[in-house]
């Protein structure tokens, strides 16, 4: 998108807090819910998150790598991160957007600008993007086609009966950050729910958990949940909360569909979800521990293994 984009400004902020992380952040340490903390800020802390075991439990080495090397946001991550802001923090997305006009003229390349005689319509198109960036800078740009699409998919979720009664339910703690030590490995840990609804008068809070799918049939985004180890992370949440404020949790999805008509299926963590990301989870955490300690972090096998096909593979 544009190059003064806020993902841009994102990843240098995130760049600059990392190489800072060994002595600023490990003296100041966080811990409980913390409001307000900007998500930049999160992001580069040190502590391991659900997304930093993702990339342990792919390969300890792939993990030092990417914590060494921070990326560029993909697509995916920045389309989300725009319907999280949308749905939990609207002010916040007005102030922080901008939506391109329709019938603006395509950004010039470094080759249109250096071009001896350049046309009529580079000249125009020039013009246009030095004001529009320097109007502009630092705010997400979203198309004239992304924002219809956002439009729906925020409309679908609150037009969910189930969905729109969570923003209704009790007290609402929106995007806070949790921060904890594990109790039996002694690691810190971080993590930030898009929402959790505190019901003091129940025994159990709901966190809730926005995702978009390309299905949100109960078959197939439990295949999705699968892939992208969301099992793990519904059980370092409810965990995290338990932890931390003594209460249990239901950790409830919102699910909406990427496309028109932008269905909407809400889903809550049964018992062997959660049961089966704890396992994950506590396998992952007590090896990442034993890296922590040794400062070795593996790559994959040295020797030649038998590869063999998934159990799925086998089905007619």
């Amino acid at each position: 998108m544009a190059t003064a984009s806020r993902s841009l400004r994102l990843l240098g902020f995130v760049l600059r807090m990392v190489l800072c992380a060994s002595t600023a952040f490990n003296t100041h340490p966080m811990t409980g819910i913390i409001t307000n903390l900007p998500a930049a800020e999160y992001h580069a802390r040190p502590e391991i998150s659900k997304h930093g075991l993702d990339d342990f439990h792919r390969c300890p080495a792939w993990f030092k790598y990417k914590r060494e090397n921070p990326q560029e946001t993909t697509p995916a991550l920045r389309w989300g991160s725009i319907v999280d802001e949308a749905v939990f923090t609207p002010a916040e997305f007005a102030a922080n957007s901008v939506v391109l006009p329709a019938d603006a003229p395509n950004r010039p390349t470094e080759r249109n600008r250096k071009a001896k005689k350049p046309s009529e319509e580079t000249i125009r198109a020039i013009e246009f993007w030095d004001k529009f960036d320097a109007e502009y800078a630092g705010k997400e740009v979203i198309t004239t086609e992304e924002i219809a699409t956002l439009n729906n998919t925020v409309a679908a979720i609150y037009n969910h009966q189930s969905a729109a009664r969570l923003f209704t339910t009790g007290e609402l703690l929106v995007q806070s950050s949790l921060f904890w030590s594990d109790s039996q490995t002694g690691v810190a840990m971080r993590a930030r729910p898009d929402m959790v609804v505190r019901r003091p008068e129940q025994d159990r809070d709901i966190i809730v958990d926005l995702k978009t799918a390309v299905s949100a049939a109960p078959g197939d985004f439990g295949k999705a949940a699968t892939n992208f180890r969301y099992h793990v992370q519904a059980a370092i949440y409810t965990a995290a909360w338990k932890e931390i404020t003594g209460r249990d949790a239901a950790f409830v999805f919102i699910v909406v569909e990427k496309s028109e008509p932008y269905l909407v299926a809400c889903y809550v963590a049964s018992a062997r979800m959660l049961a089966t990301g704890e396992k994950h989870f506590r396998r992952d955490l007590a090896a990442y521990a034993q890296c922590l300690e040794s400062g070795n972090w593996p790559g994959y096998s040295d020797t030649i293994q038998e590869l063999e096909l998934p159990v799925w593979a086998d089905r007619d």
